[in-house]
């Protein structure tokens, strides 16, 4: 079941959002000052950071995830568990982060390319990026969640690259996955109908030369044979005539 967001549930999943964009700018200050860390070191670092704001870690223990913000590296499109692998000058680091303030959520992830990170890996980011700017040109009350899966699949698959089958965008705010699920393909005017006060997780998750994958440690999905790949995540609310990011 689709939940439109009361007023009061609105406050708060902003207020998430606000801890988000500052957990972000936290991050990426962490980054430039010694980029080299572990990855299960700046998953502790996050998370002290989010509780610091009288908010909570949403993916802690969520359905047994053993971290607190997912972290993928390279050829790791999604779900990365934060180990003990050092970053290195080369490496593309993709956030997926949960903020829980007061019972509501935002959901969002963001790609840090390190300095020295190769054209290919940075050409699939921007692709994965623009994509889910060609799917906000159709958020507002009216149109369809297959309109969304549309923009990105026409997008990403007309750039050379292959969508990540069986994961998806979602409904989000009240609990971490609700309905609708938000595909990443699909055809215009299909789907759930978009209305006014509906929150929403955008989530283009790419690879480059083929669609095979596998997942290790029972949450990484990897991408074959060690290939670019590329992940992004704004959460999304339909105003009146279009759409608020809520993330940023």
């Amino acid at each position: 079941m689709v939940i439109i967001k009361s007023e009061k549930d609105l406050v708060d999943i902003k207020k998430a959002g606000k801890i988000w964009k500052e957990t972000k700018e936290y991050i990426i200050d962490l980054l430039k000052q010694n980029p080299y860390r572990t990855l299960a070191q700046l998953d502790k670092l996050i998370d002290q950071f989010i509780v610091s704001k009288n908010a909570k870690s949403t993916f802690y223990k969520m359905y047994d995830f053993p971290k607190h913000v997912c972290i993928s590296v390279n050829d790791c499109i999604i779900h990365g568990i934060p180990d003990n692998y050092t970053l290195k000058d080369t490496d593309k680091v993709t956030f997926d982060i949960g903020v829980t303030y007061n019972n509501h959520i935002c959901d969002a992830a963001f790609t840090y390319l390190m300095p020295n990170c190769p054209l290919e890996q940075k050409r699939i980011v921007q692709v994965c990026e623009e994509s889910l700017k060609e799917a906000l040109k159709f958020i507002k009350p009216g149109n369809y969640t297959g309109d969304i899966g549309y923009a990105i699949e026409k997008y990403v698959t007309e750039k050379g690259y292959y969508i990540l089958d069986g994961f998806s965008g979602h409904g989000c705010g009240n609990k971490l996955h609700e309905d609708p699920p938000i595909y990443n393909e699909g055809s215009l005017g299909t789907g759930y109908l978009l209305k006014k006060n509906m929150v929403i997780c955008i989530e283009p998750m790419i690879l480059a030369h083929s669609a095979k994958f596998s997942i290790q440690k029972g949450w990484n999905v990897v991408a074959e044979h060690q290939h670019p790949t590329a992940h992004v995540e704004d959460m999304i609310l339909v105003t009146d005539d279009g759409y608020e990011i809520i993330n940023k």
